[in-house]
């Protein structure tokens, strides 16, 4: 009986180690304006960083705000952000830093949010719409 249970808990990490390197990394950056920026601010560096893209680009990005929540920490906002792999994340992260003009997007946002959590998932889909 031992030995069948240990033998299960071996396939069932296995199984799972899997699906963890093969799921879908999804970035997620929990942020607060500073004084006196709202969230027009947010979209307007959003509308700027997204034309500052290359065209094919293959990373997603969302900002999720919160609706209602029970935590006073919550942050103002998340940019959640997710490729299709962990590679293509490499290879998407990589191109973001020689990118000129995202940089200088970037720079030009600086002050207007502090982001305190910075959190890099791997999502397994369970279920398609």
């Amino acid at each position: 009986m031992r030995a069948t249970f240990y033998l299960c808990s071996a396939i069932l990490l296995g199984f799972s180690v899997n699906a963890f390197s093969q799921g879908q990394p999804v970035h997620f950056v929990g942020c607060n304006l500073s004084e006196g920026k709202s969230m027009a601010d947010v979209m307007e560096y959003a509308e700027k960083w997204r034309a500052a893209l290359e065209p094919n680009d293959p990373y997603e990005a969302w900002i999720m705000t919160p609706t209602f929540t029970n935590d006073p920490n919550t942050p103002d906002f998340y940019w959640v952000g997710a490729w299709e792999s962990m590679s293509v994340m490499g290879k998407g992260w990589d191109a973001y830093q020689a990118n000129e003009k995202a940089a200088a997007v970037d720079r030009e946002f600086q002050g207007s949010v502090t982001c305190d959590s910075n959190t890099l998932w791997s999502s397994t889909q369970i279920k398609e719409n």
